[in-house]
């Protein structure tokens, strides 16, 4: 009968027969092969996904010739007559390198019938001339009345508010939050800003969960006190409550304490510095110029569109940014937005900045990117895929240092 172990010996102890490297592998693929499998067709499905996702993208006016017929788009407003047509050029790059030349390709030749004239514009995969101003420091300007204050722009309010009232009234300033203390410098400037003003405390930005300060968080997540915090003796302390208020004067000016979000005080609003550009642009944050655009397209239409803006669909960066975005729009709905998603916690920019923030919370098994934009609504401000066939409203990004001519 067969034995695990050789006994040939009664008087020696059983001594376990030796398997071979081959067969702790057959047995290791036999025990898991499920799970081995599953993963090498997850794989697969991501790689198919990534591929066809940037070839659709990188070829939008495939399978069209030069005498193909315009492609009719529809707005509320008026009917936009555009021709796509296609270039000789052969496609020889791999699926990887499309993906870093996705926003540059998505518009190959792109061309606008008139309905008045038969000449046609075109547009090349090179997009419109921009002008190129350079920014010093010094150039960096504040919008909606704020005044610069190292590199970053505040606002006064001189209006006893609750916590949350505070927030809401920062936000109709394009956005803005309650101030954020991330160094002593800014801590002293805080200081010096409201010197001479009568005023004792200031709501912060600052909310503590826990009595330690490595428990506090700048609101719209917007960083921690992990590198820098001024808590008076025994603060935080959540007995008085989670909101964090700047003590202004006093032997304890420039500390931080903590106190009942219910509470009212005096706030300071903040926005990012940003750059005046010379074209006036409406939407002007942090040093980029957002174009608000009601047309109905797809993401590749939209994408070729904003092209000839010398702009790319919109892409977001931080909490801050999505709360500024917000503030474009006083309708409830949706909007299509610069980023590929061909998995929950995978995103590529079209313009190609890095994906440093990630927003999305829904994940329909579709590649192109939609944000809500439902004012007062829950899950607003939040992502979701949708197919790329599908069309909606639209938002184009440029720097503000760019101008078209």
């Amino acid at each position: 009968m067969t034995s695990f172990y050789d006994n040939s010996s009664s008087s020696s102890k059983p001594v376990p027969l030796k398997t071979s490297r081959a067969q702790k592998i057959q047995i290791l693929i036999f025990d898991n092969w499920k799970l081995i499998l599953y993963g090498a067709i997850s794989t697969l499905i991501l790689v198919l996904a990534i591929m066809f996702s940037t070839l659709f993208f990188a070829l939008p006016a495939a399978n069209c010739d030069e005498n193909s017929e315009p492609t009719k788009y529809y707005t509320t407003n008026a009917e936009i007559t555009t021709t796509i047509t296609t270039t000789n050029q052969k496609t020889t790059s791999t699926a990887s390198s499309h993906l870093t030349t996705i926003s540059s390709s998505a518009t190959q030749i792109y061309s606008e019938s008139s309905s008045s004239s038969t000449s046609q514009s075109t547009f090349t995969q090179s997009p419109p001339e921009i002008s190129t101003t350079t920014i010093a420091p010094s150039d960096f300007s504040c919008q909606h009345g704020f005044t610069l204050v190292n590199n970053k722009c505040w606002k006064l309010v001189t209006s006893n508010q609750a916590r949350p009232d505070a927030d809401k009234i920062c936000n109709g300033y394009g956005g803005a939050t309650l101030f954020s203390i991330k160094s002593e410098q800014d801590n002293r400037a805080m200081i010096h800003f409201v010197k001479g003003q009568d005023i004792d405390f200031l709501w912060s930005g600052l909310l503590c969960s826990a009595g330690e300060p490595i428990s506090c968080i700048w609101d719209i997540e917007n960083g921690s006190t992990a590198n820098y915090s001024n808590f008076a003796d025994g603060f935080p302390n959540i007995v008085y409550g989670n909101c964090v208020y700047f003590i202004t004067s006093g032997d304890e000016a420039g500390q931080w304490g903590n106190e009942q979000c219910g509470q009212v005080m005096n706030f300071v609003c903040e926005l990012p510095a940003t750059f005046q550009g010379k074209d006036g642009c409406k939407n002007n944050y942090e040093k980029s110029c957002y174009l608000r655009f009601d047309l109905n397209l797809t993401v590749p239409q939209a994408q070729n569109f904003c092209l000839e803006k010398c702009a790319n669909l919109v892409s977001i960066h931080s909490a801050n940014e999505v709360r500024f975005i917000m503030t474009i729009y006083d309708f409830i709905g949706e909007i299509l937005i610069g980023a590929l998603a061909p998995a929950q916690d995978f995103i590529y920019w079209l313009d190609g900045t890095p994906a440093n923030y990630n927003n999305l919370k829904f994940f329909y098994n579709s590649t192109c990117v939609h944000m809500t934009v439902a004012p007062g609504m829950q899950n607003v401000g939040k992502w979701f895929t949708r197919f790329c066939t599908e069309t909606g409203k639209f938002l184009c990004k440029r720097s503000i240092k760019n101008s078209c001519t």
